[in-house]
């Protein structure tokens, strides 16, 4: 490729950057992947509390496995 072709193809480039506002959506782009990031490890935490807790039971200072049988029972 010819550099004239290069400096085309790159103000190509650089007027689409501008006309799709790119400096913002990649910002806003982050800013969304972090709340959505922070909504995931809340519902972890829910499901974890919720679903994962009460089939386990605390023996001194240890945690271990209680019979999920039983404890589906209280559900």
């Amino acid at each position: 490729m010819a550099p004239e072709q290069f400096r085309s193809l790159r103000e190509k480039i650089e007027k689409k950057e501008t006309e799709i506002n790119l400096d913002f959506i990649l910002e806003d782009l982050k800013k969304l992947l972090e709340d959505n990031k922070e909504g995931v490890e809340k519902i972890a935490g829910i499901v974890k509390e919720t679903y994962i807790r009460p089939f386990l039971h605390n023996e001194g200072s240890k945690w271990h496995r209680s019979r999920i049988k039983r404890q589906l029972w209280h559900y």
